[in-house]
């Protein structure tokens, strides 16, 4: 982690690491600053999308043989983990604002916890003498095809405080990135939806986007 390729920024994560004494008091005034104003960085919302080949292809002529890697600036990243950490926090002491079967992303929770619930459902329906039932999605493209508006319209509902609700909305507006492969460097182009996968924040933000369906799922259980 420490040694991955620099950023657009130039700066390697290594650089946090070793000068995080000298850094910390200036990057604290800047992250306060981004609240207390309500902006965001123009220079945090352009990258290089690094397209690489994905290995063992038979065919590289197809977009599914390559893959996409974007080199966000260091900093916004850092940014992001802190903004991670306390939404996840929240939830963890607020157990209203996801739902509770949402094992991912959050602290306290993992496969484990998924397979025993799946467990005691399926037990439970055997013992009513029923048929347990189970549907799995796999959801293709789930954070680059995140719908903003749809994001923070469910963060609002879940009651996530607003400044939080500004700082994603300023984040996600106004995107720029451009790729690099085979020596090549295309123009730039603006993206308007989703977050990019990798990102500390795409899997809390997703858990948000995303409770509505099980919110719903679990409204059909209780009817049925």
């Amino acid at each position: 982690m420490l040694y991955k390729a620099a950023r657009k920024d130039g700066i390697p994560n290594v650089v946090l690491k070793e000068m995080q004494g000298l850094l910390a008091e200036y990057l604290l005034w800047i992250f306060r600053t981004t609240f207390k104003l309500g902006t965001y960085s123009n220079r945090w919302q352009s990258w290089d999308t690094i397209v690489l080949h994905k290995p063992g292809k038979p065919r590289y002529g197809v977009p599914k043989a390559y893959r996409p890697i974007a080199l966000a600036n260091t900093f916004s990243k850092l940014l992001s983990s802190i903004v991670a950490k306390d939404l996840s926090f929240m939830c963890e002491n607020h157990q209203q604002l996801l739902p509770v079967n949402h094992f991912r992303g959050q602290p306290g929770w993992n496969t484990s916890d998924a397979m025993h619930l799946l467990t005691h459902r399926i037990k439970g329906a055997w013992r009513r003498h029923k048929v347990a039932a189970m549907l799995f999605l796999d959801v293709e493209g789930a954070f680059p095809n995140m719908v903003t508006h749809w994001l923070l319209h469910n963060m609002r509902s879940h009651r996530v405080p607003e400044s939080y609700v500004a700082f994603i909305e300023h984040m996600l507006t106004g995107w720029l990135t451009r790729l690099k492969f085979n020596g090549y460097m295309s123009e730039w182009a603006s993206i308007d939806n989703g977050i990019v996968q990798g990102d500390p924040l795409s899997m809390i933000l997703y858990l948000f986007y995303n409770a509505d369906l099980l919110e719903n799922a679990g409204k059909s259980e209780v009817k049925n």
